[in-house]
């Protein structure tokens, strides 16, 4: 019995160092971002303007979408911050997120909250790219590696 528990617990920690291993860079098709995953991406269904890739799995789910023509590039300072916001409002609202907290970080916003409907934790960082005239929206959930995901987003 011993044994079996040995090589259970061996497999699981060599489970645990493969999935470890398995995040990869993306670099979006326009090549203007790059942000690492734990796999590959699917892309979800694009929209006028919107554009986005996401894993889900083990009950968790990591996501990144983009605004192309969000118009941020035309509004002075203040009012890109106002924008901004409204974006995620709207953004959250649709993806029936309950926000619990906000907080200012370089470029955006990092919020936090859960899933309306099943209470999942929720875990976003709104960002803009004014040169570029985008909005990036990184939102991770349940019990995934947010900030290993946070960190890896890069503008190209």
């Amino acid at each position: 019995m011993r044994k079996v528990m040995v090589v259970g617990l061996v497999l699981l920690t060599l489970a645990g160092v493969a999935t470890a291993a398995t995040w990869k860079s993306f670099t979006a098709p326009d090549k203007k971002f790059s942000i690492d995953f734990p796999g590959d991406p699917t892309p979800m269904k694009e929209q006028q303007g919107i554009q986005g890739w996401a894993i889900f799995a083990d009950m968790k789910a990591y996501t990144v979408t983009v605004s192309t023509e969000s118009g941020i590039k035309t509004l002075e300072s203040g009012a890109q911050d106002k924008a901004l916001l409204d974006f995620a409002n709207n953004f959250f609202q649709g993806a029936e997120v309950t926000t619990t907290d906000q907080k200012p970080i370089s470029g955006g916003y990092e919020f936090t909250g859960t899933i309306t409907e099943d209470k999942d934790r929720v875990k976003a960082q709104v960002l803009k790219d004014v040169p570029n005239d985008r909005v990036y929206i990184l939102m991770t959930f349940g019990e995934a590696e947010s900030q290993r995901f946070f960190d890896s987003f890069k503008k190209l």
